[in-house]
């Protein structure tokens, strides 16, 4: 690939039809990174400085459940029996946690000092939240079109936005 400066980068990949993956990548100044791949997944990556970040899967489910970064910080992640991601576990333990319905939606999302966000849907046939409330309890309104984009955005203030 060469972009309008002239500068030019090259990607070598492994694998066949929908499952190529990028396993080396050639920068302008001749530097290099690397990805170490089996199968689809990304089991590893080094940077052009020779830093090595570290990914591990789930045996069963090929889920990502951690990443080791180049200091040796670990990044820990945790699924419910639908595969949807319910913890993140930061290196120095705090976490970060997501809720779902029945419905595999959305529910609410905690952040590392425990400030949670909340979704709520209209019916069981909504795929997009209709009210998100904060931390602080400041509400967002959101109206969706039957395509599902957003139609209209309240915020927590009462300002409204439509799209059309």
């Amino acid at each position: 690939v060469t972009d309008s400066l002239g500068r030019r980068e090259a990607y070598d990949y492994t694998g066949e039809k929908g499952l190529k993956r990028v396993v080396k990548r050639t920068y302008a100044d001749d530097s290099e990174s690397h990805n170490e791949v089996a199968g689809y997944l990304l089991m590893a990556q080094t940077d052009a400085l020779g830093r090595k970040t570290a990914f591990t899967h789930d045996i069963t489910t090929s889920q990502l459940t951690s990443i080791v970064a180049p200091d040796g910080n670990r990044i820990r992640f945790a699924y419910n029996v639908h595969g949807l991601l319910t913890q993140t576990i930061l290196p120095d333990d705090r976490r970060l946690a997501r809720s779902y319905d029945a419905l595999g939606r959305l529910t609410a999302e905690s952040d590392a000092l425990n400030r949670t966000v909340r979704y709520a849907y209209a019916d069981d046939a909504s795929s997009q939240p209709c009210t998100i409330t904060d931390a602080g309890g400041g509400e967002k309104r959101l109206t969706w079109t039957r395509s599902g984009q957003l139609a209209c955005y309240t915020d927590c203030s009462g300002n409204t936005t439509e799209y059309r």
